[in-house]
């Protein structure tokens, strides 16, 4: 008759489980030879609890993608250096010595997070063209790359290991480029928005209503675009935007709110 485990035993199974994982993981990531990239960001709970996650991208000995979360932690606060110091003491806690970019968000604390982690890491280990270029938003990343749509297209034909690095894949077609364009100009709002919202250098709350109006339109109508892939793109997005600001009721407080600071500001 099988004898379930005490809850102790479970517990301390699972951690056991856990610490040969992670120890196999950070010998991988510490003696690759390879760059790492990394993804981050950060929000706060219901609970007024500030949370932080980073992901690490990279290409192991055996020429396969991997994506590994590396942490999930509670962090004191939004400010720059906060996240900076955050993620320097991830890097270092699994012996990561090559960090090619860090994917964020625009939010003003960023920009002050990755300038603390490029300096730490020149100092230690050096980076990519000292850094200046560690860190990219998707909406940047894309903007640049249609630019390059022939250059791609040449090294399908004049490049083996371009298209071997797709596997069973295949490079962007036409359709994949057109798609991309549209979804720059979509990401594209969410952009201006961010960087009108976290601002630090003028007054923001004048405009937050009408970039909030702009976003919900947006989706909106992109709910009705005859491409099936930002279709469904933009009815997930707005199951997420309606969670929050579908109730007209608290799209009109809002307005009335910033209506009476405008006028009392004025």
């Amino acid at each position: 008759m099988f004898q379930v485990p005490s809850r102790r035993t479970i517990t301390r199974d699972c951690m056991k489980l856990f610490m040969d994982e992670k120890e196999k993981l950070k010998s991988s990531l510490s003696t690759s030879s390879h760059m790492v990239s990394l993804t981050t960001d950060t929000w706060t709970s219901i609970q007024n609890l500030n949370y932080m996650w980073v992901t690490a991208h990279y290409i192991g000995n055996d020429w396969e993608l991997n994506k590994k979360l590396l942490a999930f932690c509670p962090i004191a606060d939004h400010k720059g250096e906060t996240i900076g110091k955050c993620l320097e003491k991830i890097i270092k806690e699994w012996g990561i010595s090559k960090v090619c970019t860090v994917t964020v968000d625009n939010a003003t604390s960023n920009n002050v997070a990755l300038s603390y982690l490029v300096r730490r890491l020149n100092d230690v280990h050096g980076t990519i063209l000292k850094g200046e270029f560690m860190h990219l938003s998707t909406y940047l990343m894309l903007d640049c790359a249609e630019n390059f749509e022939k250059a791609f297209a040449r090294l399908e034909d004049d490049d083996m290991s371009y298209l071997a690095s797709f596997g069973h894949d295949y490079p962007p077609n036409s359709d994949d480029w057109k798609r991309a364009r549209v979804f720059t100009k979509f990401l594209k709002i969410f952009y201006d928005a961010t960087l009108s919202f976290s601002s630090s250098l003028h007054v923001t709350y004048n405009v937050f209503f009408h970039k909030l109006i702009d976003i919900r339109q947006t989706l909106l109508k992109w709910k009705d675009n005859d491409d099936f892939v930002l279709k469904s793109m933009a009815a997930n997005m707005q199951k997420k935007f309606g969670k929050y600001w579908e109730d007209e009721r608290t799209l009109i407080i809002c307005y009335l709110w910033l209506w009476f600071l405008i006028q009392v500001s004025g």
